[in-house]
């Protein structure tokens, strides 16, 4: 069920459905890093009011998986790509 106020919408209720956040359009992807700010300062600090606990719980979560990837990848987070992070990785 969807209100009427936001059908249409993303899940904010304040743009149209289908534009990312900032309003750029579709064709552009975010990168990964961009994407991963994102879900810390917009996902849980601001939509969700994580507890600090939790985003700290997150953070290292995340620490370790990004230094797994380096290894494996052989090249720094800060250029990771959605497309090179695969479950296949053994």
């Amino acid at each position: 069920m969807v209100f009427k106020q936001f059908a249409g919408t993303d899940a904010r209720g304040d743009v149209p459905a289908g534009v990312p956040l900032g309003g750029t359009s579709m064709t552009t992807l975010p990168s990964f890093p961009a994407l991963l700010e994102r879900f810390f300062t917009e996902r849980l600090m601001q939509q969700r009011r994580a507890s600090p606990h939790t985003i700290s719980s997150y953070r290292d979560t995340f620490r370790q998986f990004l230094k797994f990837a380096e290894e494996r990848l052989h090249k720094p987070p800060s250029r990771l790509n959605f497309e090179e992070i695969d479950a296949r990785w053994s």
